[in-house]
């Protein structure tokens, strides 16, 4: 309630990197807790969640604790937080969550779970667990009841478990095995990460070696999609390099809005030249990373751009989007997207979908010929990983990658904060079982402009 307060009053955007924007973003935030009941988006619920983890981490009487469910999957939209605690004392444990300031009330207990509703408004629900039962716990409370099944059922064919799937005591299950890693190796899979645990595919490409070596963060070499205060974003172009080489990133792009978003004070042809010179100087002093000129192009109702050719040749990432017309069929909508596709120029094209979690709904667009067209003219969709977005989804990426299409992960950000969002866009990268060789801000700069020159 502070915390909105302190929005609604404008008070946020006083403190150094935040601005109306990050202010919005809170109160957006809070209004989709509040709104949407037990279901929370993604990027609202794992802040909550770590909140809650640390508070019991710091207990003695735990162990570990973990996220376990949707979360540990990185669904998009979950419907209840998940953890699962180790300790000496599971009883204990349990008994301390009542009384934590974000606790509203209590829905259910035994004695080795409880379920919560919180003041902000999503379920808790945690399960405690003996230390040597904890991996066990937690792998049964990560997949989804597909996966669980699936695995159990090829446990018990292999006769390692004793009683039947429904009935395996802890203490007696797979004697010797400390890890879910250990589990699946005595089944004769691969680790499957959690991301993909959902009883559709895996399990078999588990058993025949298949499991691609999914995209991690620390393979992110840059960020392809970045604004700046030159339009609406909060920092300066300085301040945006020196936030992404404190990342260790070797790249990232500035791509502020063209000049048709006059609400985010748009880019005319003049002004982005200025900028491209302003950083042209700045990267003759910066250190380790370079400092990208790019432009988030609207795409305008009749599908053209809103930039002459001419300018956008001259930028190093030009990402097309669209911002308004939202409400045309879905030949309009899906022509304006593929005619940008088709622009020789077009590097990217950004938040494909258009939608709002828990907002707005994704526009009418048909992604199966948009795809298309990407894998024809070689063009990347973006995975934009703003919390309120996460587009494209898991499994419009999983196309992508099928289809041969090459994916980014931006981070869209307008101010520093907003830069930690890239493990959320990968998180829906990993659920669509992309690899480095898929993403290509995995790639050195230097890969990613020859890339991008073959469209050229």
């Amino acid at each position: 309630d502070d915390l909105e307060a302190a929005c609604r009053k404008r008070q946020i955007r006083t403190l150094r990197g935040l601005g109306a924007r990050t202010e919005w973003n809170i109160i957006r935030g809070i209004q989709a807790l509040r709104e949407r009941g037990d279901q929370v988006p993604l990027g609202v619920a794992l802040p909550v969640a770590r909140d809650i983890q640390a508070h019991l981490e710091v207990l003695p009487q735990v162990k570990e604790v973990e996220l376990a469910g949707q979360l540990r999957r990185r669904e998009e939209m979950v419907d209840k937080l998940e953890l699962v605690v180790a300790g000496t004392e599971p009883k204990e444990v349990l008994a301390v969550l009542p009384g934590l300031a974000e606790v509203e009330e209590i829905l259910a207990r035994s004695e080795d779970s409880i379920r919560l509703r919180l003041k902000s408004g999503p379920v808790l629900e945690v399960l405690a667990a003996e230390p040597k039962c904890y991996w066990w716990t937690l792998w049964k409370a990560t997949g989804s009841a597909e996966h669980v099944a699936q695995v159990l059922a090829l446990a018990a064919e292999r006769g390692l478990l004793i009683g039947g799937p429904d009935a395996v005591p802890p203490d007696v299950l797979l004697a010797g095995v400390a890890s879910e890693d250990e589990f699946y190796q005595r089944l004769g899979l691969s680790f499957i990460p959690p991301e993909i645990r959902e009883g559709k595919e895996e399990v078999d490409a588990a058993r025949q070696g298949r499991l691609p070596q999914l995209v991690d963060l620390a393979d992110i070499r840059g960020d392809l999609h970045c604004h700046s205060r030159w339009s609406d974003g909060v920092m300066s172009l300085e301040e945006l390099a020196q936030a992404a080489a404190a990342k260790g990133y070797e790249f990232v792009a500035v791509c502020d809005h063209s000049q048709s978003l006059t609400v985010a004070n748009g880019l005319s042809v003049e002004r982005l030249r200025a900028q491209h010179r302003e950083i042209q100087e700045l990267n003759e002093k910066l250190g380790s990373i370079q400092l990208l000129s790019g432009i988030e192009v609207d795409i305008l109702a009749d599908g053209s751009l809103d930039l002459p050719d001419s300018v956008l040749a001259e930028r190093d990432v030009v990402i097309a989007s669209i911002h308004s017309g939202f409400r045309q069929d879905m030949e309009q909508l899906t022509m304006r997207i593929i005619k940008a596709v088709e622009n020789p120029h077009v590097d990217i094209i950004g938040h494909p979908t258009g939608r709002l979690l828990g907002r707005r709904d994704p526009y009418a667009v048909d992604m199966e010929r948009v795809i298309e067209a990407a894998a024809r003219t070689g063009t990347v969709l973006e995975i934009n990983a703003s919390p309120d977005r996460l587009d494209l989804n898991d499994v419009n990426a999983r196309a992508a990658k099928e289809a041969g299409v090459k994916i980014v992960i931006n981070t869209d950000a307008h101010s520093q904060p907003e830069l930690d969002n890239m493990h959320l866009g990968l998180s829906v990268a990993r659920r669509a079982w992309l690899t480095k060789d898929d993403l290509v801000n995995a790639w050195s700069w230097q890969e990613i402009k020859e890339y991008f020159a073959r469209k050229s």
